[in-house]
């Protein structure tokens, strides 16, 4: 989509998983309803891939630490891995969101820095993923409780930033926050699950072209 929420590249496909612990990724060719050959992007796990402006990112941890690669689409040439994730460590679970002006990626993650719990990170690139700025801490919980399994969204029109993750802070919640400058701040956290009678668990945030978000989480409010 464009920023009007136009679609300009239809059925533009990437799927991306773990193959004998390398991270292989496949693009969806439209009118042949077949993928192409994979293409290995190396040793990793867990990878999470998004694209906008005429480029695919692709974000993986290995041994404890969170990196992204890029490429333009046509062809598909991936520049060297960028590792993201600083100071922080035992980081995990990354999502990547990208605005479609083709230079704008966000990845955020859980891990540690120093001792303690882990929490949710953010790292911002301007420049298509060649670098990406200080890692930044979304949650605003207590020490001593961990935060993990983060999903993220943005807004193609405004550049709006939604965050949602799993929360540990009184149970087993679901929490939320908003950016507005691009990642920089976020803001106080919602829990989302409140009032449910269960735990909640694997939220996924989305944006519409209209700019509304939706979080749809696992609840086990049924048992």
């Amino acid at each position: 989509l464009d920023d009007a929420g136009s679609v300009v590249a239809p059925e533009l496909l990437f799927i991306t998983w773990v193959e004998g612990g390398r991270v292989l990724l496949s693009q969806y060719t439209p009118g042949s309803n077949t993928f192409g050959s994979p293409v290995d992007l190396g040793a990793g796990d867990a990878p999470d891939v998004a694209v906008g402006g005429g480029r695919v990112y692709v974000a993986s941890e290995s041994s404890g630490t969170i990196a992204v690669r890029t490429s333009a689409i046509d062809p598909l040439s991936f520049a060297p891995v960028v590792q993201v994730s600083g100071s922080t460590t035992q980081a995990h679970a990354p999502r990547l969101a990208a605005r479609s002006d083709g230079v704008s990626v966000f990845v955020a993650w859980h891990a540690l820095l120093g001792s303690g719990d882990t929490n949710i990170y953010f790292a911002a690139s301007g420049d298509s993923g060649s670098s990406f700025g200080t890692p930044i801490r979304v949650d605003d919980s207590p020490t001593g409780q961990n935060q993990l399994n983060v999903s993220l969204a943005v807004d193609q029109r405004t550049g709006k930033l939604y965050a949602t993750w799993e929360d540990r802070r009184n149970g087993a919640d679901v929490y939320f926050s908003v950016s507005e400058n691009g990642g920089t701040t976020w803001s106080a956290n919602i829990n989302v699950g409140a009032g449910l009678g269960g735990d909640q668990f694997r939220p996924r945030a989305v944006v519409d072209a209209a700019g509304n978000v939706y979080v749809a989480l696992h609840d086990t409010t049924n048992g």
